[in-house]
């Protein structure tokens, strides 16, 4: 790098590229350079008249441009914000709507354990009434074909 500022500092075609920044491999000084033929002269700052109006159009016309530019930044803004209060406005809406959604899962939930349990107590309540059905028609078949055997003996 300083091999390529050491050249740009001599050669001002080294200089110019140096200043566009479109250097593609660095730079260095052979310490062979032309001579200049002769010193340059330094360029007047003074504007003429018309360069002043035309530097002064130029600064109303950047004025106008920043104005407008203003003007649409302002306006894009205003847009955002109203998208944003539209989706703030959305977000509300569906946080209630989840809420309502999660208490009525949550009630269900507890609605469906509290039939589970009442099926629960009907599966045992049913079990207990087949034992006691199926005692109860044997008793009944016995005491029939008891009561069968007693005609008969009766009859004999």
């Amino acid at each position: 790098m300083e091999q390529t500022l050491d050249a740009a500092t001599v050669d001002e075609g080294a200089a110019q590229e140096v200043r566009r920044g479109r250097l593609t491999r660095p730079l260095s000084y052979t310490g062979f350079t032309p001579a200049p033929a002769a010193a340059p002269k330094a360029k007047t700052a003074t504007k003429r008249p018309a360069e002043k109006r035309s530097g002064g159009e130029r600064e109303d016309r950047r004025r106008k441009e920043l104005e407008q530019a203003l003007a649409e930044a302002e306006r894009a803004a205003e847009e955002a914000e109203r998208g944003h209060a539209e989706w703030a406005g959305e977000l509300a809406e569906a946080t209630a709507e989840h809420d309502r959604a999660a208490a009525r899962v949550e009630s269900l939930t507890r609605q469906l354990a509290e039939a589970r349990q009442n099926l629960t107590a009907a599966e045992h309540r049913r079990d207990v009434a087949a034992r006691d059905e199926e005692r109860a028609r044997h008793a009944a078949t016995t005491a029939r074909h008891k009561a069968a055997q007693a005609a008969h003996a009766l009859q004999d």
